[in-house]
């Protein structure tokens, strides 16, 4: 499976987005962007991941490179919508809280 920022990249260039415009949708520097699809560093606030991933459209599992599905579930009507949403950004941050206890090395894997 991919790296976070391999996942990154790909995504970033799907949606014809410069290193700089992602940037700036994110608050943070263009070459912050750059050392993240290297691999050097990833983000360092939780909310960075899920603004990353409300921009792409994927789930955090998809970004982290965890996983191959890039489809967001979508119920039938709008309040299941809001609602579903709601327990995925919950399922996400919970998800990413386990994964920064990890070593790096775990991080990896």
């Amino acid at each position: 499976m991919a790296t976070f920022g391999e996942r990154l990249k790909e995504l970033r260039k799907e949606h014809n987005l410069t290193q700089k415009e992602v940037a700036e949708q994110l608050g943070v520097a263009a070459n912050t962007v750059a050392i993240w699809e290297r691999d050097e560093r990833e983000p360092k606030g939780d909310d960075e991941y899920i603004r990353l991933a409300e921009l792409f459209g994927v789930p955090l599992a998809y970004l982290f490179g965890t996983s191959d599905d890039s489809a967001w579930s979508e119920p039938s009507d709008e309040l299941g919508a809001e609602a579903a949403l709601e327990d995925q950004r919950e399922d996400e941050a919970h998800m990413l809280k386990l994964y920064r206890e990890l070593s790096p090395e775990m991080q990896k894997a």
